[in-house]
């Protein structure tokens, strides 16, 4: 008898336990990669902002754009999960950063609103660094615990990927 109660007690500090970590863990996840690509930070921009040449680099991501590449329709591949998002698509210059807004009420996977950047940073040696940046929130405990132990390093690998791509397609 003393048993069962020992291992319901330890059950049930295991289940506190990992509530309150799930209670504790951010709804708002940012997950970021950066790269240096051994090109001209304006030939480098170019690049990103030719919506239409990305499937040439990006390897696990699909984007459908509208006719003036203000919006879009992106699918990030991985596993075999794949996670969907309408984005606005703004474009800013002086910044020479690329913002991806959600838009639209629809929620397609757990994910709620997945949103981004992408920017790039002149260096000295004449290179450029490129930050590619993913948000999104997870509201639910168990999926921020999901999150937090599987889904937020596949992200950070899908991002590693498609940046070494794309360092990759500007060095060739």
């Amino acid at each position: 008898m003393k048993f069962f109660l020992t291992l319901s007690l330890i059950s049930a500090f295991i289940v506190a336990g990992f509530i309150l970590m799930g209670v504790s863990l951010d709804e708002n996840v940012v997950v970021e990669e950066s790269i240096v690509v051994e090109a001209p930070p304006a030939v480098v921009w170019n690049e990103l902002t030719s919506f239409g040449q990305h499937h040439k680099w990006q390897k696990t991501i699909e984007a459908l754009y509208n006719y003036n590449n203000s919006a879009r329709q992106i699918r990030y591949n991985f596993d075999r999960k794949t996670i969907m998002a309408n984005q606005q698509v703004r474009i800013r210059e002086n910044a020479q950063t690329i913002d991806f807004i959600k838009i639209g009420a629809e929620e397609y996977s757990e994910l709620q609103d997945i949103g981004g950047s992408m920017r790039t940073v002149a260096l000295a040696d004449g290179n450029t660094e490129v930050h590619w940046q993913i948000t999104y929130t997870i509201p639910q405990i168990s999926l921020k615990m999901i999150n937090r132990f599987s889904l937020e390093e596949k992200i950070h690998k899908l991002l590693k990927k498609n940046l070494l791509s794309f360092k990759n397609y500007m060095e060739s």
